[in-house]
């Protein structure tokens, strides 16, 4: 019953998203957005609960927004109007409500379940290889031996929901020498967020 209610709840959390990114996109007035954006602080404020939520941030926040010349709010607007839809849509899902709704609420449960820490961020490197030879770099110090493979990537993510931990950052060596591996691990773990520190050559 409760991956059944856990299903209904992401696909309404997921038309949600569509639709609010939606109206976003195809509101360019500023004001008419910060109104946007302020309705939408106050139903996560809802939607999370009182004892969930340190109203004086969720009021900072709500300061922050009502000044588009805020550095964040213009990051968002300007990643909005800049990034494709579908990404965006997946991306706040994946982050917002994956990893730091449900995902969070999870950590919770199991860290006192299994009395220990359990991460709400795993960073792990998919390979110690680098495309580059950069002089001072450790990578290059050391060599390209060290991979983690497809399987064990795996096996770190799975195991990672099962506690909660739907945020992933790679870092290596350069993490896009695994580029096939790693969209075949996003493909089917496409309710993760995954992060790369990349050179961006490849």
């Amino acid at each position: 019953m409760g991956k059944l209610r856990d299903t209904i709840q992401a696909k309404a959390v997921e038309k949600l998203i569509s639709n609010l990114v939606e109206k976003i996109n195809s509101e360019k007035d500023l004001e008419k957005r910060t109104k946007i954006y302020l309705k939408l602080i106050d139903t996560a404020e809802k939607f999370w609960g009182k004892d969930n939520v340190d109203s004086d941030t969720m009021n900072k926040v709500r300061e922050y927004v009502k000044d588009p010349q805020n550095r964040w709010v213009k990051f968002v607007n300007d990643t909005l109007d800049e990034t494709n839809p579908k990404y965006t849509k997946k991306m706040i899902m994946n982050l917002g409500y994956n990893a730091f709704f449900k995902g969070t609420k999870m950590i919770r449960e199991n860290r006192e379940k299994y009395n220990c820490n359990i991460p709400w961020l795993i960073l792990f490197d998919p390979t110690d290889a680098c495309n580059l030879h950069c002089v001072g770099c450790w990578s290059g110090t050391y060599g390209h031996k060290n991979n983690l493979s497809y399987e064990d990537m795996d096996r770190i993510v799975t195991e990672g929901k099962e506690l909660g931990t739907y945020l992933y950052f790679m870092t290596g060596g350069e993490p896009t020498v695994r580029k096939k591996d790693i969209l075949k691990l996003a493909e089917k773990h496409n309710d993760c967020f995954f992060g790369l520190f990349s050179n961006s050559t490849l």
